[in-house]
Protein backbone atom coordinates (compact mmCIF):
# COMPACT_ATOMS: atom_id res chain seq x y z
CA UNK A 1 0.00 0.00 0.00
CA UNK A 2 1.18 3.29 -0.98
CA UNK A 3 0.90 6.35 1.84
CA UNK A 4 1.60 9.79 1.19
CA UNK A 5 2.55 11.00 5.18
CA UNK A 6 1.90 14.49 5.70
CA UNK A 7 5.21 17.08 5.24
CA UNK A 8 4.91 17.77 8.65
CA UNK A 9 5.85 14.49 9.82
CA UNK A 10 8.55 14.29 7.54
CA UNK A 11 10.61 17.41 8.43
CA UNK A 12 11.04 15.69 11.74
CA UNK A 13 12.80 13.16 12.81
CA UNK A 14 12.68 10.19 15.72
CA UNK A 15 14.36 10.81 19.11
CA UNK A 16 18.03 9.99 18.94
CA UNK A 17 18.16 8.74 22.78
CA UNK A 18 15.63 6.33 21.64
CA UNK A 19 17.61 4.99 18.34
CA UNK A 20 20.34 4.96 21.20
CA UNK A 21 18.04 3.00 23.52
CA UNK A 22 17.11 0.80 20.67
CA UNK A 23 20.46 -0.47 19.93
CA UNK A 24 21.81 -1.14 23.58
CA UNK A 25 18.44 -3.28 23.88
CA UNK A 26 19.30 -5.43 20.59
CA UNK A 27 22.72 -5.93 21.81
CA UNK A 28 21.32 -6.59 25.35
CA UNK A 29 18.86 -8.81 24.15
CA UNK A 30 22.21 -11.12 22.55
CA UNK A 31 22.94 -11.54 26.08
CA UNK A 32 25.71 -8.87 26.29
CA UNK A 33 25.80 -6.32 29.49
CA UNK A 34 25.55 -2.76 28.05
CA UNK A 35 25.92 0.10 30.82
CA UNK A 36 23.53 2.78 30.17
CA UNK A 37 25.20 6.39 30.20
CA UNK A 38 22.32 7.23 28.01
CA UNK A 39 19.03 7.11 29.61
CA UNK A 40 17.70 10.00 31.26
CA UNK A 41 15.81 8.95 33.56
CA UNK A 42 16.74 8.02 37.49
CA UNK A 43 17.27 4.55 38.15
CA UNK A 44 15.61 5.66 41.77
CA UNK A 45 11.92 3.51 42.59
CA UNK A 46 9.47 6.02 43.46
CA UNK A 47 9.31 6.93 46.53
CA UNK A 48 6.62 4.38 48.70
CA UNK A 49 4.12 7.43 49.97
CA UNK A 50 4.01 8.36 46.51
CA UNK A 51 2.85 4.95 45.43
CA UNK A 52 0.54 5.00 48.40
CA UNK A 53 -1.47 7.37 47.24
CA UNK A 54 -1.75 5.83 43.94
CA UNK A 55 -2.68 2.83 45.31
CA UNK A 56 -5.13 5.08 47.65
CA UNK A 57 -6.83 6.63 44.53
CA UNK A 58 -7.55 3.71 42.65
CA UNK A 59 -8.87 2.01 45.74
CA UNK A 60 -11.35 4.80 46.57
CA UNK A 61 -12.48 5.00 43.29
CA UNK A 62 -10.88 8.18 41.81
CA UNK A 63 -10.61 6.26 38.29
CA UNK A 64 -12.65 8.26 36.14
CA UNK A 65 -12.10 11.52 34.27
CA UNK A 66 -11.07 14.68 35.43
CA UNK A 67 -11.05 18.36 34.62
CA UNK A 68 -8.74 18.41 31.97
CA UNK A 69 -6.47 20.58 33.05
CA UNK A 70 -6.18 18.59 36.35
CA UNK A 71 -7.94 18.53 39.51
CA UNK A 72 -8.49 21.07 42.14
CA UNK A 73 -5.82 18.90 44.66
CA UNK A 74 -3.36 18.39 42.20
CA UNK A 75 -3.68 22.34 40.99
CA UNK A 76 -4.17 23.44 44.81
CA UNK A 77 -0.65 21.49 45.26
CA UNK A 78 1.51 23.60 42.33
CA UNK A 79 -0.14 26.42 43.43
CA UNK A 80 1.42 25.79 46.79
CA UNK A 81 4.32 24.42 45.51
CA UNK A 82 5.13 27.98 43.27
CA UNK A 83 4.07 30.11 46.38
CA UNK A 84 6.80 28.30 48.79
CA UNK A 85 9.89 27.48 46.36
CA UNK A 86 9.75 29.77 44.08
CA UNK A 87 7.90 33.09 45.70
CA UNK A 88 5.31 33.05 42.58
CA UNK A 89 1.85 33.46 43.20
CA UNK A 90 -1.09 31.66 40.76
CA UNK A 91 -4.39 31.09 40.36
CA UNK A 92 -6.55 27.65 39.77
CA UNK A 93 -7.39 29.27 36.22
CA UNK A 94 -3.30 30.15 36.13
CA UNK A 95 -1.85 26.36 36.49
CA UNK A 96 -2.70 23.09 34.30
CA UNK A 97 -1.56 19.75 34.39
CA UNK A 98 -0.08 17.60 31.14
CA UNK A 99 0.82 14.08 30.70
CA UNK A 100 3.75 15.09 30.95
CA UNK A 101 6.19 18.37 30.71
CA UNK A 102 6.55 16.85 27.01
CA UNK A 103 2.90 17.48 26.14
CA UNK A 104 2.87 21.29 28.05
CA UNK A 105 5.26 22.82 25.76
CA UNK A 106 3.59 21.39 22.86
CA UNK A 107 0.34 22.59 23.88
CA UNK A 108 1.84 26.03 24.38
CA UNK A 109 3.28 26.17 21.01
CA UNK A 110 -0.14 25.31 19.75
CA UNK A 111 -1.69 27.86 21.53
CA UNK A 112 1.10 30.71 20.76
CA UNK A 113 2.74 29.83 17.31
CA UNK A 114 1.10 30.43 13.63
CA UNK A 115 2.76 29.10 10.32
CA UNK A 116 6.17 30.80 10.27
CA UNK A 117 6.80 32.24 13.36
CA UNK A 118 10.15 32.04 14.98
CA UNK A 119 11.57 30.17 18.22
CA UNK A 120 15.15 30.99 19.77
CA UNK A 121 16.34 27.68 21.29
CA UNK A 122 19.96 28.44 22.58
CA UNK A 123 22.01 25.39 21.65
CA UNK A 124 23.04 22.81 23.36
CA UNK A 125 19.11 22.39 23.47
CA UNK A 126 16.69 19.70 25.07
CA UNK A 127 16.85 17.38 21.47
CA UNK A 128 12.88 17.50 21.35
CA UNK A 129 12.59 21.46 21.03
CA UNK A 130 13.61 22.08 17.14
CA UNK A 131 11.24 19.30 15.75
CA UNK A 132 8.37 20.21 18.27
CA UNK A 133 8.31 23.61 16.34
CA UNK A 134 8.52 22.29 13.17
CA UNK A 135 5.65 20.19 13.92
CA UNK A 136 3.36 23.38 14.81
CA UNK A 137 5.12 24.86 11.25
CA UNK A 138 7.32 27.37 13.13
CA UNK A 139 10.79 27.92 12.75
CA UNK A 140 13.50 26.71 15.34
CA UNK A 141 16.14 29.59 15.45
CA UNK A 142 19.27 28.50 17.30
CA UNK A 143 21.60 30.53 18.88
CA UNK A 144 25.22 28.19 19.57
CA UNK A 145 26.23 28.98 23.23
CA UNK A 146 29.89 28.79 23.00
CA UNK A 147 31.68 26.35 25.42
CA UNK A 148 33.36 29.44 27.03
CA UNK A 149 30.38 31.08 28.49
CA UNK A 150 29.57 27.60 29.90
CA UNK A 151 26.99 26.39 26.81
CA UNK A 152 24.62 29.54 28.03
CA UNK A 153 23.33 32.10 25.65
CA UNK A 154 23.96 36.00 26.34
CA UNK A 155 21.91 38.67 25.70
CA UNK A 156 23.92 40.39 23.02
CA UNK A 157 23.22 36.98 21.45
CA UNK A 158 19.70 36.91 21.89
CA UNK A 159 18.89 40.50 20.81
CA UNK A 160 20.98 39.67 17.20
CA UNK A 161 19.09 37.05 16.72
CA UNK A 162 15.54 38.38 17.42
CA UNK A 163 13.87 39.50 14.36
CA UNK A 164 10.01 40.27 13.19
CA UNK A 165 9.19 37.19 13.03
CA UNK A 166 10.17 36.14 16.40
CA UNK A 167 6.99 35.30 18.68
CA UNK A 168 9.24 32.93 21.28
CA UNK A 169 12.16 32.02 23.59
CA UNK A 170 12.90 28.46 25.32
CA UNK A 171 15.20 28.88 28.44
CA UNK A 172 16.28 25.33 29.93
CA UNK A 173 17.94 25.53 33.44
CA UNK A 174 19.27 23.71 34.77
CA UNK A 175 20.01 22.23 30.95
CA UNK A 176 19.27 19.00 29.49
CA UNK A 177 22.30 18.23 28.10
CA UNK A 178 25.07 20.64 30.14
CA UNK A 179 24.00 20.65 33.36
CA UNK A 180 24.60 24.47 33.47
CA UNK A 181 22.53 26.74 35.10
CA UNK A 182 21.05 30.59 34.41
CA UNK A 183 22.42 32.58 37.37
CA UNK A 184 20.24 35.63 37.96
CA UNK A 185 23.00 38.41 36.62
CA UNK A 186 22.75 36.45 33.41
CA UNK A 187 18.67 36.35 33.37
CA UNK A 188 18.85 39.86 34.31
CA UNK A 189 20.45 40.86 31.41
CA UNK A 190 18.41 38.75 29.19
CA UNK A 191 15.48 40.29 30.99
CA UNK A 192 16.39 43.41 29.45
CA UNK A 193 16.39 42.39 25.91
CA UNK A 194 13.20 40.33 26.38
CA UNK A 195 11.27 43.86 27.95
CA UNK A 196 12.10 45.95 24.46
CA UNK A 197 10.62 42.91 22.75
CA UNK A 198 6.55 42.68 24.04
CA UNK A 199 5.62 39.59 21.42
CA UNK A 200 7.81 37.46 22.44
CA UNK A 201 6.75 34.54 24.76
CA UNK A 202 9.57 32.79 26.63
CA UNK A 203 8.91 29.12 27.97
CA UNK A 204 10.80 28.42 30.89
CA UNK A 205 11.89 24.68 31.19
CA UNK A 206 12.54 24.22 34.58
CA UNK A 207 12.00 20.01 35.09
CA UNK A 208 15.49 19.53 36.69
CA UNK A 209 14.56 22.63 38.86
CA UNK A 210 15.78 20.63 42.25
CA UNK A 211 18.71 19.03 40.52
CA UNK A 212 21.31 21.07 41.47
CA UNK A 213 24.62 21.28 43.77
CA UNK A 214 24.80 22.62 47.21
CA UNK A 215 26.78 25.79 45.64
CA UNK A 216 24.37 26.72 42.87
CA UNK A 217 20.67 27.80 43.39
CA UNK A 218 17.71 27.71 40.88
CA UNK A 219 16.32 31.39 39.85
CA UNK A 220 13.23 31.91 37.46
CA UNK A 221 13.63 34.33 35.04
CA UNK A 222 10.46 36.16 36.58
CA UNK A 223 12.29 36.45 39.98
CA UNK A 224 14.67 38.47 38.48
CA UNK A 225 12.08 40.10 36.64
CA UNK A 226 8.55 40.18 37.46
CA UNK A 227 7.32 41.94 34.47
CA UNK A 228 8.01 39.33 32.24
CA UNK A 229 5.34 37.16 34.35
CA UNK A 230 2.13 38.20 31.79
CA UNK A 231 4.05 36.56 29.05
CA UNK A 232 6.23 33.64 30.50
CA UNK A 233 5.03 30.22 30.74
CA UNK A 234 6.92 27.54 33.36
CA UNK A 235 7.23 24.50 32.30
CA UNK A 236 7.75 21.58 34.76
CA UNK A 237 6.78 18.28 36.20
CA UNK A 238 7.55 14.88 38.86
CA UNK A 239 9.25 12.84 36.43
CA UNK A 240 12.58 13.93 37.32
CA UNK A 241 12.28 15.08 40.48
CA UNK A 242 10.61 12.37 42.25
CA UNK A 243 11.76 9.80 39.78
CA UNK A 244 8.32 9.39 38.41
CA UNK A 245 8.66 9.32 34.52
CA UNK A 246 6.66 6.48 33.72
CA UNK A 247 3.69 8.40 35.72
CA UNK A 248 3.57 10.66 32.83
CA UNK A 249 2.62 13.91 35.17
CA UNK A 250 3.89 17.20 33.80
CA UNK A 251 2.45 20.87 34.33
CA UNK A 252 2.39 24.82 33.33
CA UNK A 253 2.05 28.40 34.78
CA UNK A 254 1.19 30.91 32.93
CA UNK A 255 -0.96 33.79 32.27
CA UNK A 256 -4.82 32.82 32.44
CA UNK A 257 -5.42 33.33 28.52
CA UNK A 258 -2.65 31.35 27.55
CA UNK A 259 -3.09 28.23 30.56
CA UNK A 260 -6.79 28.28 29.09
CA UNK A 261 -5.95 28.29 25.36
CA UNK A 262 -3.34 25.58 26.02
CA UNK A 263 -6.37 23.63 27.99
CA UNK A 264 -8.82 24.09 25.12
CA UNK A 265 -6.03 22.17 22.56
CA UNK A 266 -5.70 19.67 25.53
CA UNK A 267 -9.53 19.02 25.80
CA UNK A 268 -9.15 17.80 21.83
CA UNK A 269 -6.32 16.06 21.99
CA UNK A 270 -5.59 14.00 25.37
CA UNK A 271 -7.73 15.46 27.57
CA UNK A 272 -7.13 15.34 30.95
CA UNK A 273 -3.80 13.57 32.75
CA UNK A 274 -4.56 9.73 34.70
CA UNK A 275 -6.64 10.32 37.68
CA UNK A 276 -3.94 8.17 39.32
CA UNK A 277 -0.98 9.79 38.58
CA UNK A 278 -2.81 13.08 39.26
CA UNK A 279 -3.04 11.57 43.05
CA UNK A 280 0.46 10.53 43.11
CA UNK A 281 1.97 14.08 41.97
CA UNK A 282 -0.09 16.14 44.65
CA UNK A 283 1.43 13.99 47.23
CA UNK A 284 4.68 14.12 45.80
CA UNK A 285 4.65 18.19 45.53
CA UNK A 286 3.56 18.49 49.40
CA UNK A 287 5.21 15.75 51.19
CA UNK A 288 7.80 13.93 49.50
CA UNK A 289 10.91 16.44 50.15
CA UNK A 290 13.11 14.86 52.26
CA UNK A 291 12.66 12.05 49.81
CA UNK A 292 14.05 13.88 46.64
CA UNK A 293 17.01 15.33 48.62
CA UNK A 294 18.05 11.83 49.40
CA UNK A 295 18.35 11.31 45.45
CA UNK A 296 19.72 14.34 44.87
CA UNK A 297 22.41 13.89 47.09
CA UNK A 298 22.99 10.66 45.39
CA UNK A 299 23.22 12.07 42.30
CA UNK A 300 25.83 14.92 43.47
CA UNK A 301 27.65 11.93 44.41
CA UNK A 302 27.88 10.52 41.34
CA UNK A 303 28.43 13.75 39.20
CA UNK A 304 31.68 14.15 41.41
CA UNK A 305 33.02 10.76 40.43
CA UNK A 306 31.86 10.95 37.02
CA UNK A 307 33.84 14.12 36.55
CA UNK A 308 36.87 12.97 38.30
CA UNK A 309 36.69 9.50 35.95
CA UNK A 310 36.18 11.74 32.59
CA UNK A 311 39.26 13.43 33.23
CA UNK A 312 41.65 10.23 33.21
CA UNK A 313 40.45 9.51 29.51
CA UNK A 314 42.34 10.62 26.86
CA UNK A 315 40.88 13.14 24.38
CA UNK A 316 38.03 14.23 26.02
CA UNK A 317 37.29 17.43 28.07
CA UNK A 318 34.12 18.44 29.86
CA UNK A 319 33.07 21.94 31.86
CA UNK A 320 32.22 21.49 35.64
CA UNK A 321 28.47 21.56 35.65
CA UNK A 322 26.00 22.49 38.15
CA UNK A 323 23.15 20.27 38.58
CA UNK A 324 20.71 18.04 36.78
CA UNK A 325 22.19 14.40 35.99
CA UNK A 326 23.70 15.17 32.77
CA UNK A 327 27.12 15.85 31.36
CA UNK A 328 28.24 17.35 28.09
CA UNK A 329 31.98 15.97 26.81
CA UNK A 330 34.19 17.47 24.53
CA UNK A 331 35.02 14.83 22.17
CA UNK A 332 36.27 16.25 19.00
CA UNK A 333 40.16 15.16 19.60
CA UNK A 334 38.84 11.81 20.73
CA UNK A 335 36.84 11.21 17.52
CA UNK A 336 40.46 12.76 15.29
CA UNK A 337 42.65 10.56 17.44
CA UNK A 338 40.65 7.40 16.92
CA UNK A 339 40.36 8.49 12.86
CA UNK A 340 36.28 8.64 13.36
CA UNK A 341 33.91 10.72 11.20
CA UNK A 342 31.55 12.61 14.27
CA UNK A 343 29.92 12.10 17.14
CA UNK A 344 27.59 9.78 15.63
CA UNK A 345 30.18 7.72 14.42
CA UNK A 346 31.97 7.92 18.31
CA UNK A 347 28.74 6.75 19.68
CA UNK A 348 27.85 3.61 17.83
CA UNK A 349 32.34 2.72 18.51
CA UNK A 350 31.44 3.32 22.41
CA UNK A 351 28.41 1.10 21.88
CA UNK A 352 29.92 -1.80 19.80
CA UNK A 353 33.84 -1.91 21.43
CA UNK A 354 33.17 -0.79 25.17
CA UNK A 355 29.70 -1.65 25.25
CA UNK A 356 28.70 1.68 26.46
CA UNK A 357 25.85 3.66 25.43
CA UNK A 358 25.91 7.41 25.31
CA UNK A 359 23.92 10.10 23.30
CA UNK A 360 25.66 11.81 20.23
CA UNK A 361 26.26 15.41 21.16
CA UNK A 362 24.72 16.72 17.59
CA UNK A 363 21.11 15.36 18.48
CA UNK A 364 21.06 18.54 21.11
CA UNK A 365 23.26 21.04 18.43
CA UNK A 366 26.66 19.88 19.74
CA UNK A 367 28.81 18.57 17.03
CA UNK A 368 31.38 16.08 18.05
CA UNK A 369 30.03 16.41 21.90
CA UNK A 370 29.06 13.43 23.46
CA UNK A 371 25.77 13.25 26.69
CA UNK A 372 26.28 11.04 28.65
CA UNK A 373 23.92 10.28 32.22
CA UNK A 374 24.72 9.64 35.52
CA UNK A 375 21.27 8.86 36.38
CA UNK A 376 22.43 5.28 36.52
CA UNK A 377 24.44 3.54 40.03
CA UNK A 378 27.58 4.15 41.05
CA UNK A 379 28.92 0.55 40.43
CA UNK A 380 27.47 0.91 36.32
CA UNK A 381 29.22 4.26 35.88
CA UNK A 382 32.31 2.81 37.38
CA UNK A 383 32.02 -0.46 34.68
CA UNK A 384 31.02 2.13 32.07
CA UNK A 385 34.35 4.55 32.49
CA UNK A 386 36.89 1.72 33.02
CA UNK A 387 35.65 -0.22 29.62
CA UNK A 388 35.80 3.24 27.47
CA UNK A 389 39.08 4.07 28.87
CA UNK A 390 40.56 1.13 28.32
CA UNK A 391 39.37 0.55 24.80
CA UNK A 392 39.97 4.09 23.87
CA UNK A 393 43.89 3.80 25.31
CA UNK A 394 44.29 0.49 23.25
CA UNK A 395 43.14 2.09 20.05
CA UNK A 396 45.03 5.32 20.41
CA UNK A 397 48.49 4.08 22.20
Amino acid sequence: MSVTLSKRVQSIGSSPTLAVAAKAKELKSKGQHIVNLSAGEPDFDTPLSIKAAGIAAIHEGKTKYTAVAGTNTLKKAIIKKFHKQNNLDYSLTEVMAATGAKQAIINAMLAILNQNDEVIIPAPYWTSYPDMCKLVEANPVIIQAKASNNFKMTAAELEKAITKKTRMLILNSPSNPSGMIYNSVELAEIAKVLLKHPEIIIISDDIYEHIIWPENQFVNIINVCPQLKERTIIINGVSKTYAMTGWRLGYAAGAEPIISAMTKIQSQTTSSPSSISQAAAAEALETSHEAIKEMIDMYHCRYKFAYEAVQLIPGISVKPSNGSFYMLLDTSELIKDLGLNDDTDLAEFLLDKAKVSVVPGSAFGAKNHVRISFANCKKELQLGFESIKKVISEKIK
